[in-house]
């Protein structure tokens, strides 16, 4: 009996998965041949006088025609990406984070959380120079031969991210690009926190009511903190070991970003991430 052919494109179901892979990867190609000035026309017609993957002669055609396959957007993010160009708006800027590698030398990164308009991620700028200017929110940088690598969020998402070496990057700001790209984020309510299931990426903004004392573990600590934004609706947010603020008394003001649900004792809770930033008032 013969096999039921499949459509053009499309996968068979129980299809190897680095065929699947494959596929993301000549469909991203062809986005970024197309983006760099072929025409959808012109290109399939060369791929159909050549032989063999159309994932190497995508490549072949753009050397020949000295079109440029290193500008990526964030939603074509493959962690087979190396050597390619993002451009893409501040949205957060981290601290700077020193380091010993396990050879004794120390080292060095930036962080930033940014947009374009297609997506939001993190960069990451190993040993950025000395002389490395540190943008502002809002601020459009143009960073070249990075590349993609695969991460693990505190709350145990795996998430794409932007790597660069800051020896061999280029870090340029672009003026007037991505201006429709918005990079301030809204305050999510505790009665919307509380409501839904998990969630990420939150900014909350509330009065304190309770302080815990920190609590202390094997090899970490925690104080919860608990908060109000309606003088209904309360929620803890737990901050561990280095993230736990100096100064906070009941009363104050609140302000958190980057947060995450998680559960505790079967209650859920907001937990600040390692890139959150706190604003006491």
């Amino acid at each position: 009996m013969m096999a039921t052919p499949q459509p053009m494109g499309e996968i068979p179901t129980g299809a190897d998965p680095q065929l699947a892979e494959v596929q993301a990867q000549i469909k991203s190609l062809r986005t970024r041949i197309e983006r760099a000035g072929m025409k959808p026309a012109t290109l399939d017609k060369k791929l159909s006088k050549m032989e063999g993957s159309d994932w190497l002669n995508i490549q072949i055609i753009a050397r020949d025609e000295s079109l440029d396959l290193s500008q990526i957007k964030i939603c074509e993010f493959d962690k087979s990406l190396s050597d390619v160009t993002l451009t893409a708006k501040v949205k957060h800027v981290m601290p700077l984070i020193c380091f010993t590698r396990d050879d004794g030398t120390e080292g060095t990164n930036r962080k930033f959380i940014v947009k374009d308009e297609t997506g939001e991620t993190m960069i990451v700028i190993w040993d950025p120079p000395k002389d490395f200017k540190l943008p502002t929110t809002g601020e459009v940088l143009k960073i070249t031969h990075g590349y993609i690598r695969e991460n693990r969020r505190t709350n145990g998402t795996s998430v794409l991210e932007f790597h660069a070496n800051g020896e061999t990057s280029q870090i340029i700001t672009v003026d007037d690009a991505l201006q429709e790209v918005n990079v301030n984020s809204s305050f999510v309510t505790i009665q919307e926190i509380v409501a839904n299931g998990d969630m990420q990426d939150i900014k909350v903004k509330g009065t304190v009511t309770y302080i815990s004392e920190t609590k202390h573990f094997t090899d970490s600590e925690m104080k919860t903190v608990v908060i109000t934004d309606d003088g209904v609706h309360k929620i803890p947010i737990q901050f561990w070991n280095g993230n736990i603020p100096k100064t906070i008394v009941t009363g104050a003001i609140l302000e958190a970003d980057y947060c995450f649900t998680a559960n505790w004792d079967k209650k859920k809770v907001l937990r600040v991430s390692s890139f959150s930033s706190i604003k006491l008032t």
